[in-house]
């Protein structure tokens, strides 16, 4: 499939977990919620309707509109980022430019838990997924894979619309609190017995600068006799770009260990 700037800014905007509040007497809204979602959200140019309820994607009197693209959002029912898998994903129903509507899930991660939820829609897909990638981490860029289904004629779609899918309150709300008792792997399956059809939707990368300070701080503390480590949850390459340039990392031999999850100290004595 064909993957256009609009559908991936469409993804970014449906794909979070923020809250919106608004102050009754000021009138003045906040958004609370990951620093990184707030940024893809204002990046994808969507906006939400306070009193509607919904997104909406924002364009100038010159932007020509196609019938097929998205024009308004309903988050349904959203999964938050889990440690353990390293996604997050949501229920969405959108409003097409001609008023057709239909339901997606939206799913994101890091690129090595998505790239094996990934429908394969070329041979080399796989190595050039991870090329792409270690090319932007390398570059000291934080990767998130992106990645969409179209739930509309599912199991899950008429469980959640049993009368159909409709943007109208009386359904909407019928459909969150069915969405309520979805359970997690119905929308995230990770059972090979059950293979997921998202489409890759590409690679959304962030800016992970390093403080100036960083470089000073860790060279006083070495000159201190105080030995520097760096933990991160971030890729390998991504960690050593980073370790580089505060020069945390100095040799060029480099040894990647690969333990189980479930090691722990000791195992080996046992």
């Amino acid at each position: 499939k064909n993957i256009t700037d609009v559908f991936q800014r469409f993804v970014l905007a449906g794909s979070h977990s923020l809250v919106h509040f608004e102050d009754t007497e000021t009138r003045k809204t906040s958004v609370i919620g990951d620093p990184l979602d707030q940024a893809s959200l204002e990046f994808s140019g969507w906006k939400f309707n306070h009193t509607s309820g919904f997104y909406y994607r924002t364009h100038s009197n010159k932007t020509t509109l196609l019938d097929s693209e998205p024009s308004r959002l309903w988050q349904i029912r959203t999964f938050p980022f889990d440690s353990n898998r390293r996604l997050s994903s949501a229920i969405v129903l959108v409003q097409l430019h001609n008023s057709r509507l239909e339901l997606w899930r939206l799913t994101k991660g890091s690129p090595d838990s998505m790239k094996d939820l990934f429908e394969e829609n070329c041979v080399d897909f796989e190595s050039s997924f991870a090329a792409k990638v270690h090319e932007l981490e390398i570059k000291g860029f934080r990767c998130i894979a992106m990645g969409a289904e179209n739930l509309t004629a599912s199991l899950i779609g008429l469980n959640l619309f049993p009368n159909g899918l409709s943007a109208d309150l009386e359904n909407l709300t019928v459909a969150r609190e069915n969405g309520n008792n979805l359970h997690r792997d119905e929308v995230e399956p990770l059972s090979p017995a059950s293979p997921s059809k998202l489409t890759c939707c590409g690679l959304s990368c962030f800016d992970a600068a390093v403080r100036p300070s960083s470089t000073r701080v860790v060279k006083e503390l070495s000159r201190g006799g105080l030995a520097c480590i760096m933990l991160t949850g971030d890729s390998l390459d991504a960690a050593r770009n980073v370790a580089e340039k505060v020069n945390v990392l100095q040799s060029k031999n480099i040894a990647v260990l690969d333990v189980s999850e479930h090691y722990s100290i000791g195992a080996e004595s046992r």
